[in-house]
């Protein structure tokens, strides 16, 4: 598993002047919170055990943070060591979806739409922020399907062909993309599990 670290150095390396400018650490803090709800909801698993905790300017995982805090507000520069073999296929397409996603957005921006979502409004100051919270949050955005579906199917692909899993998995990517919940009683049932 990789620490919260290696996900700001992956979001540091890949920072393009061109496509969302430089990354501060307000910016790289928002943009690890993303990649680790992201992962929450649509791998079923964190990308990082670090804490996300609930500080006055949102989402922050204090370990990058005191990390980069002497550069204050201004650009981190990119590490030149990064070791990509760190990275799985599946963990670098879901980070380089969400830097296309959300890193287009100024710090103060991600800033700004972190504090309107319930992980952080529910969460009390100083307090992590648990992956539960972030999960089901995450899992409810209807524009998850719109801007992660292509990643989901692609990472589907990759599954063992069992004609049971993959026609389960089919009726689930269905359901993820026309927003529909299934309640966990009637998936047991269905199952034939208690």
């Amino acid at each position: 598993m990789l620490r919260a670290e290696d996900v700001a150095r992956y979001f540091l390396a890949n920072q393009d002047a061109e496509h969302g400018g430089s990354i501060s650490n307000l910016k790289v803090q928002k943009l690890c919170y993303y990649a680790q709800g992201i992962a929450l909801a649509l791998l079923g698993k964190p990308l990082f055990l670090d804490d996300i905790v609930h500080w006055e300017h949102g989402p922050v995982v204090p370990t990058v943070y005191h990390n980069y805090q002497s550069h204050r507000g201004a650009a981190i520069p990119a590490p030149e060591d990064l070791d990509l073999t760190l990275y799985d296929r599946e963990t670098q397409g879901l980070l380089d979806k969400v830097h296309r996603v959300y890193g287009q957005d100024s710090a103060w921006d991600l800033r700004e739409k972190t504090q309107e979502e319930p992980p952080w409004i529910n969460t009390p100051d100083g307090a992590a922020i648990t992956h539960q919270k972030m999960r089901i949050y995450f899992q409810s955005l209807p524009a998850l399907s719109e801007y992660f579906g292509e990643f989901v199917q692609e990472n589907i692909r990759h599954l063992p062909e069992n004609p049971q899993v993959m026609k389960d998995l089919k009726r689930g990517i269905e359901a993820f993309k026309s927003g529909r919940m299934v309640a966990w009683d009637e998936v047991k049932e269905e199952l034939g599990i208690e």
